[in-house]
């Protein structure tokens, strides 16, 4: 009935898990108007900056491209107007439904990165 994960050791559910994060960690911390916000968009910045396979295979794929620069732009837009605080459960609702939308992208991504080739 449902997809299964391919047989690997891990390394795809680690890279699918450091995506998500990636992704989807400051966008989450806004809906909340936590400070930490900045750190994770600064984290998210050096780590495309430094890794160099994984910034070519966003730039490649243009939903990824589209999904990334959108959710960090939000990110800095919620987190620096607060705009959002008092609704912050509805927010995280819907940020968990969009990240559910990206998970078959997600792994995807993290099966390319973790492959030898």
């Amino acid at each position: 009935m449902s997809k299964s994960l391919p047989e690997n050791d891990g390394r795809t559910i680690a890279s699918a898990i450091a995506l998500a994060c990636l992704f989807f960690l400051p966008l989450i911390a806004a809906t909340k108007a936590a400070i930490e916000t900045y750190l994770f968009l600064l984290v998210g910045i050096v780590v495309l900056a430094v890794w160099k396979r994984l910034r070519v295979l966003i730039l490649e794929d243009s939903t990824l491209k589209l999904a990334l620069t959108a959710n960090y732009l939000l990110a800095l837009v919620i987190c620096s107007f607060s705009i959002f605080y008092e609704y912050h459960i509805p927010m995280l609702l819907g940020v968990g439904i969009y990240m559910f939308a990206f998970k078959s992208k997600l792994i995807g991504l993290s099966d390319k990165l973790s492959s030898d080739t």
